[in-house]
């Protein structure tokens, strides 16, 4: 989150354990994404959903919106993240997005992340994609 004008990261917790109805929700959001026109790609391990990205179908701006990019704690640092993320700068591309908008959590390594990519802090603030007051708000040219 933004204090005093400068970024302060916040503390997480390591391990994030979803219970069944933010599981259940997470995959209904999903839903509804690809129905609006957006799209989510999943990567999988021995048939196990290890990870997913989700991106809307709505364009602001020449913006779309990141909505969603998860890794399983047991499969991080392996490059799956990186892969989706690629794989959802692409699809963005096709459908009309020049740019990823992307409303994070302030964790430490959700943001590195986020930089690693070739992410920066975001130079419009799109109010429709902002997720929460706290989140860090960065952006991808396609």
């Amino acid at each position: 989150m933004k204090m005093n004008g400068y970024w302060v990261l916040q503390p997480t917790n390591n391990q994030r354990r979803w219970p069944s109805e933010k599981r259940l929700w997470i995959s209904q959001y999903i839903k509804e994404q690809i129905h609006n026109g957006g799209f989510a790609f999943g990567a999988f391990q021995n048939e196990k959903m290890v990870g997913f990205v989700c991106v809307e179908g709505t364009i602001i701006d020449s913006y779309a919106n990141l909505t969603m990019l998860f890794i399983d704690d047991d499969y991080k640092r392996k490059g799956i993240g990186r892969s989706l993320f690629e794989k959802a700068k692409k699809e963005a591309l096709l459908i009309g997005a020049r740019k990823l908008f992307v409303s994070s959590i302030p964790s430490e390594e959700t943001i590195s992340f986020y930089f690693s990519v070739g992410c920066k802090d975001a130079e419009i603030i799109i109010p429709d994609f902002v997720d929460t007051e706290t989140d860090r708000y960065m952006e991808m040219d396609l």
